[in-house]
């Protein structure tokens, strides 16, 4: 499972529902993220009107709660949305909220997998990133099918992992490290401009620059993560035919033997 044949194939899928999925990812960051965005937005409103005081950076229960809860609620529509993209159907907007009805089973399975990285993390660090992998099909598994368990999703979802790990987690490195440049190829020329600007203090055209940036680099991540997106539903789709494929194989080698 190459990166470069797992992108190609996600090109492709998305040809003709780029800019809706665009949209789709935007909406569901800002909605399951909302809350985060809210709590940050205030405490940045406070640091500007007094930048002497320090700010709490710890992010209250309610946030949290509230984040998780919105999450519950879209995340498998979220998930079989990418799923269908991987599958070459079509997409709406409105089916984000096609799977609502799982939202405690979704929670409750972000909050167990959570659990487990965090447990797996108090070991050492690896350990934790490695769970952390090997759980990641798990709400792909929900999404395909809603009536298997909690514990169901997480075992299956590191059966299917099994062996397949390291390209994973190299796939994801990839699109970080494409990720990492794109901000620091817009970074380098809004740094240096900004200190031009500045030291001339033309404020009003170093703002405009920035900003004009700021949003060509945000539509540029945009963009990236949801090629990401799809990218991964490709690989569950890929691994899961795989696993099944090797479970039917298993069984016929062994009735053979018999």
């Amino acid at each position: 499972m190459s990166f470069s044949r797992v992108f190609k194939k996600a090109q492709d899928s998305m040809k003709g529902k780029s800019f809706i999925l665009c949209v789709i990812v935007f909406i569901y960051m800002i909605v399951a993220q909302g809350a985060s965005y809210v709590e940050s937005i205030l405490n940045m409103i406070n640091l500007t009107r007094d930048a002497d005081n320090l700010i709490d950076s710890t992010q209250p229960l309610w946030i949290t709660i509230m984040t998780l809860v919105l999450q519950g609620l879209l995340i498998v529509g979220y998930t079989n949305i990418m799923l269908n993209v991987a599958r070459g159907k079509n997409v709406q907007l409105g089916h984000l909220l096609s799977h609502w009805r799982l939202a405690v089973k979704a929670l409750g399975l972000i909050v167990i997998m959570s659990i487990y990285v965090m447990l797996w993390s108090l070991l050492f660090i690896v350990p934790g990133i490695i769970k952390l992998i090997s759980y990641s099909m798990s709400l792909y598994i929900l999404a395909e099918d809603p009536s298997k368990g909690i514990d169901e999703c997480i075992t299956e979802s590191r059966r299917i992992m099994y062996g397949h790990k390291a390209e994973v987690f190299g796939i994801g490195v990839v699109f970080g490290v494409i990720n990492f440049l794109v901000i620091m190829i817009l970074a380098a020329p809004v740094g240096v401009i900004g200190i031009v600007f500045a030291y001339n203090k033309s404020n009003m055209i170093m703002t405009i620059f920035i900003g004009v940036a700021i949003l060509i680099g945000s539509v540029l991540s945009l963009w990236l993560y949801t090629i990401q997106e799809v990218t991964m539903a490709h690989i569950y789709l890929e691994l899961s035919k795989e696993s099944v494929f090797s479970s039917i194989e298993g069984k016929r080698i062994s009735v053979e033997k018999q």
